[in-house]
């Protein structure tokens, strides 16, 4: 524990004298159940690697041809098989839903008796902890909002070098990997442009058109309107030089394993959690 929250010391002190990587603002009382706003789309394509991206394209690309085969009354299917790009689009739920749980920014307990926001600045006389400043939150809720609570900071030299260290943890998140995103601080904000992306989501459309009101149209509706989500994330600014890394909400209880697996491709590199456990 000692070691991480040095570690902790080095990713703050990256981060300037005061600044903040983001704060939770913790509400302990009844409030009005809040259902969570759709969202994560764009973080969850800037987090995937390119050959995720262009295998799943790959997948839609087939699945548009079978459904729209399958609506000429004289197309006779010798293959009906199509399991393996459905389930395709279905591992890509995962990623889609740890981003879209980051960019709710406001996380509330079953009993809603416990909220807790995502905020830039906390109100005055606010319980807050601040992220990324060796601050740490309780149990309960750092489980509760965890996609901050279990994120990993990775403090790279520069801002291209903290491009290439993304790439880097993107690529070696095999199908076994507890790593769901990875982002960049250039990934946070808006679409990062590239073929993968654009091809993705030409091909998202496609689908969603081709089988209007179908349960795979509505799990590909997020990502066919990324292009156009904005900026899902306006209350976490990070530094140029620093990664953040997300885990799978089936990591949470083997937390070590995750930090293993993330410190195993960065050596030599400052890593820290958001917040320390």
């Amino acid at each position: 524990m000692a070691g991480l929250a040095a570690l902790a010391l080095l990713v703050a002190g990256a981060l300037g004298s005061g600044a903040e990587i983001a704060a939770l603002q913790i509400t302990a009382a009844p409030a009005p159940r809040v259902r969570p706003r759709p969202g994560g789309a764009t973080l969850a394509v800037n987090g995937l690697s390119r050959s995720r991206l262009a295998a799943l394209t790959e997948a839609l690309e087939r699945l548009a041809r079978k459904v729209a085969q399958r609506k000429n009354p004289l197309y006779v299917p010798l293959d009906d098989s199509d399991d393996g790009d459905r389930r395709a689009v279905l591992d890509a739920r995962g990623p889609l839903a740890v981003a879209a749980a980051l960019a709710a920014g406001r996380w509330q307990s079953a009993e809603a008796d416990l909220t807790i926001r995502a905020v830039g600045r906390c109100r005055r006389a606010a319980r807050c902890v601040r992220l990324g400043a060796g601050e740490r939150l309780e149990p309960r809720h750092r489980f509760l909002a965890w996609p901050l609570g279990y994120a990993l900071v990775v403090t790279a030299g520069s801002a291209s070098g903290a491009a290439e260290l993304a790439e880097r943890l993107r690529d070696g998140a095999g199908p076994q990997s507890r790593i769901a995103l990875v982002l960049a601080a250039g990934d946070l904000h808006q679409l990062r442009p590239s073929d993968a992306a654009a091809a993705l989501l030409r091909q998202a459309r496609r689908l969603v058109a081709a089988a209007p009101g179908s349960s795979l149209a509505r799990a590909l509706a997020p990502l066919a309107s990324a292009d156009r989500a904005g900026d899902e994330v306006p209350w976490l600014r990070l530094p140029a030089s620093v990664v953040l890394v997300i885990p799978r909400l089936s990591a949470l209880a083997a937390a070590d394993v995750f930090l293993a697996e993330v410190r195993a491709q960065v050596p030599g590199l400052a890593l820290a959690w958001l917040s320390p456990p």
